[in-house]
């Protein structure tokens, strides 16, 4: 059979002229069914997805008169591309088995790096791999590292809440002066803004800090992404609903909180929650920005705050009520064990390159 077989085909009812060697069947598939029948081809889906589940080892071809014919195969013969079109595996394999499959040079250039790691998996999960040639191809090896402050009597990290309080002062005051108190030893942290029960001002404003050792991540290994999870205790919005802002910090020590890092905190967000998408009863898991990102160190202590948005932007919007407070209040290291404490998880890996690679280089952990 020519090797350039057209057929005519319908989809969203326009028919066109379609070579199948050259754009989306495969090929193979389509001499199959074309040996075994004499009446017309008018259409061929790749299965792509069945029970909202990868399944890209069928081709279904529809026959003049409403009859449709499968061909199905124990190994996948479509993948996904970078444009997220279902495409032959042959346009990018040397070599493709069941059990194991060997990339072409380009590979990266076509495939989608979500397929590839469902491929990935697939094959070693019945005994094989997926190799590259050698192409010097770089892969990214992932691992994720989670960290937590430490408890009370801290030795390398601590977390805490340095306060301005017992003042009464309007909102703009407050959040200028400087901290009164602190506390490094208690098992809830608050981000609280107190009324008093003079018209629009205020007793308390409190900005917790959470301090976490990143120091054994290999400062070569690139940083992916990061989520500080807080276990949420309690939410009030007494004086309104402001958002929760995780920021900068950088108190004076390590292990101790004082009184005068309430104001080291900084004002660029590195992720916010809202009142209502903040769980009292689980972790809050918040993915940081790139500003975020970047205030992760590898060579030693990440440092991070708690402010209302009010705080962060000098711009109180709620509506003052007295003896009234907002506030969101999450769990310390120093609530026993680890099961609720502040943690920070960080995506980070190294480059890898080299010809020949198998699936154990090729596999990127937690795709």
């Amino acid at each position: 059979m020519n090797q350039t077989y057209l057929i005519r085909y319908r989809k969203e009812f326009q028919a066109q002229w379609v070579d199948f060697k050259h754009d989306c069947v495969d090929f193979n598939d389509l001499l199959y069914i074309a040996e075994r029948t004499d009446e017309e081809i008018v259409g061929w889906e790749p299965v792509g997805m069945k029970k909202n589940r990868a399944h890209f080892n069928a081709t279904t071809f529809f026959i003049r008169g409403g009859k449709k014919k499968t061909v199905f195969h124990v190994k996948p013969i479509y993948y996904v591309n970078t444009a997220g079109s279902v495409r032959p595996l042959s346009e990018v394999t040397l070599y493709h088995g069941n059990r194991n499959m060997q990339l072409t040079y380009d590979w990266a250039e076509k495939m989608d790096f979500g397929y590839l790691a469902w491929l990935i998996k697939r094959c070693a999960l019945i005994g094989g791999g997926v190799s590259y040639s050698p192409s010097k191809i770089p892969v990214m090896l992932n691992t994720i590292t989670t960290v937590y402050p430490d408890p009370d009597p801290e030795t390398t990290t601590v977390d805490g809440v340095p306060n301005r309080s017992s003042v009464n002062e309007i909102f703009s005051t407050i959040r200028a002066g400087a901290g009164v108190g602190s506390s490094d030893s208690i098992e809830t942290l608050p981000t609280n803004l107190t009324s008093s029960t003079t018209t629009d001002q205020y007793t308390t404003l409190q900005r917790p800090i959470m301090l976490f050792d990143t120091s054994s991540i290999p400062d070569g290994d690139v940083k992916n992404s990061a989520i500080l999870s807080l276990f949420g205790v309690t939410k009030l919005t007494g004086v309104g609903t402001p958002e929760l802002d995780i920021v900068s910090s950088a108190p004076a020590s390590n292990t101790a909180i004082v009184a005068g890092d309430f104001t080291t905190l900084g004002t660029t967000i590195f992720v916010s929650i809202t009142n209502a998408s903040y769980s009292v009863t689980a972790y809050n898991d918040l993915t940081l920005n790139s500003d975020g990102l970047t205030n992760i160190t590898f060579t030693g202590v990440s440092k991070f705050g708690a402010r209302l948005d009010w705080d962060t932007d000098n711009n109180f919007t709620g509506t003052w009520a007295s003896d009234n407070a907002s506030r969101f209040t999450f769990n310390s290291a120093d609530e026993p064990g680890t099961t609720k404490d502040p943690k920070l998880a960080v995506t980070h890996g190294v480059v890898a390159t080299g010809g020949g690679a198998t699936s154990a280089l090729l596999m990127m952990a937690g795709a």
